[in-house]
């Protein structure tokens, strides 16, 4: 869809024309429509052509926005999860395609199409997941959280042998998507009921 919107717009205000006729009311409409369906998935694409394309002045690009951090961020996430022929436009909205994100492309397409099919909001969509019922089976481990299990801290690793004691160890991480993690383990030293006292 392309057109141009007749009257003046600001940041907080649209100030249609004196001569606006019924169809062209209902054009402007539909646009804004489409722009307010669209606009997400445009800053992410835009993102992530001009992090390949700009390499250093990216990260200046996305100072001059004013927009939140975590609104470039999610935007460029999401995006770069779904090619666009696999996005799905209304009634499916861009925050459908977020709370997807992070599963494979078939667990994604799956859950699109069941969205669609039962109209799931964006909201009942999230109760599912918290519910569990989105399972996260194709994504691995990140790396970042492998390493930190295999390079426990030494005072953990004693903690643990020394068979008497308990303890916790936790690490907070940031992923390269934004997102955080918080990984914390706990050791509790019972005795074993095999161990002569």
């Amino acid at each position: 869809m392309s057109g141009s919107i007749s009257g003046v717009t600001t940041p907080v205000s649209y100030t249609p024309d004196e001569g606006l006729t019924f169809d062209q009311a209902q054009r402007e409409l539909k646009l804004f429509q489409y722009i307010d369906g669209s606009i997400h998935w445009w800053i992410g694409d835009l993102l992530l052509f001009s992090e390949l394309r700009y390499g250093e002045q990216f990260s200046q690009l996305l100072d001059s926005t004013g927009l939140a951090p975590k609104t470039l961020t999610r935007a460029r996430y999401v995006a770069s999860k779904f090619e666009p022929e696999r996005r799905r436009s209304a009634p499916l909205s861009f925050s459908h395609h977020r709370l997807l994100a992070d599963l494979g492309s078939e667990d994604q397409d799956r859950w699109l199409d069941r969205c669609e099919a039962e109209d799931l909001s964006v909201h009942e969509l999230s109760r599912l997941r918290a519910a569990g019922k989105v399972q996260h089976k194709d994504r691995p481990v990140p790396d970042e959280l492998w390493d930190c299990v295999r390079n426990l801290p030494k005072q953990f690793v004693e903690l643990w042998a020394d068979g008497n004691a308990s303890g916790t160890w936790g690490e907070s991480y940031v992923l390269d998507d934004g997102r955080h993690v918080n990984l914390e383990l706990k050791v509790r030293v019972t005795p074993s009921p095999l161990t002569p006292s």
